[in-house]
């Protein structure tokens, strides 16, 4: 079989004759589609058929005959220097507040109750 792939790729003149002829090949097949009278009394051959050329066209010219439009965001945000920051920040705050919250050292201590050998200190 003869491949034309190498030919296009090497003769622009000829890249283009080949895309025209694709395309004027599905601007005829859309245009078949238009026409109900090509299988007149086998609806469901009719319908296959439809299906097929609709998915033909669809994946060979997406943008004329596609029925969805592509849309692709490219959407980049940098928050390496904005999340180091956040973290710095919080760390910060969570720091003065337990500096806030904090109870002294003297009210951890808990008196131990006096034994029955000590004397009691009366200071």
């Amino acid at each position: 079989m003869w491949d034309h792939h190498e030919q296009v790729k090497g003769d622009p003149v000829w890249a283009d004759a080949v895309a025209e002829a694709r395309s004027a090949g599905r601007h005829a097949l859309a245009d078949r589609l238009l026409d109900p009278s090509e299988y007149p009394d086998q609806p469901g051959i009719a319908n296959a058929w439809s299906r097929s050329a609709q998915w033909n066209l669809e994946r060979t010219d997406r943008e004329n005959y596609g029925q969805r439009v592509d849309v692709r965001h490219d959407v980049r945000i940098s928050m390496v220097g904005g999340t180091l920051e956040a973290i710095e920040e919080r760390e910060r705050l969570m720091i003065e507040k337990r500096k806030r919250e904090a109870i002294p050292a003297e009210a951890h201590r808990i008196p131990l109750p006096a034994s029955e050998d000590e004397e009691p200190d009366d200071e």
